[in-house]
């Protein structure tokens, strides 16, 4: 899990450079995570982590990869 919220990685996944001490909970207050937030999450941890992930979903990511593939 993110270490502030969920809206950090929704935010990441949008583009943004976040970070995991701000609150993005304002922004993506209407905002819930859906299919396409799966699919661009499944793209980030497939790339064998050639992006700069944020910490926490670098583990996600290192943990998805060990139980899926």
């Amino acid at each position: 899990m993110p270490a502030r919220n969920i809206q950090s990685w929704m935010a990441w996944l949008d583009g943004e450079l976040s970070d995991e001490q701000t609150d993005y909970k304002q922004r993506y207050q209407k905002n819930i995570p859906n299919s396409e937030y799966g699919r661009r999450l499944r793209r980030a941890c497939g790339q064998d982590c050639q992006t700069e992930l944020p910490g926490s979903l670098q583990d996600t990511c290192r943990e998805w990869n060990e139980r899926i593939a």
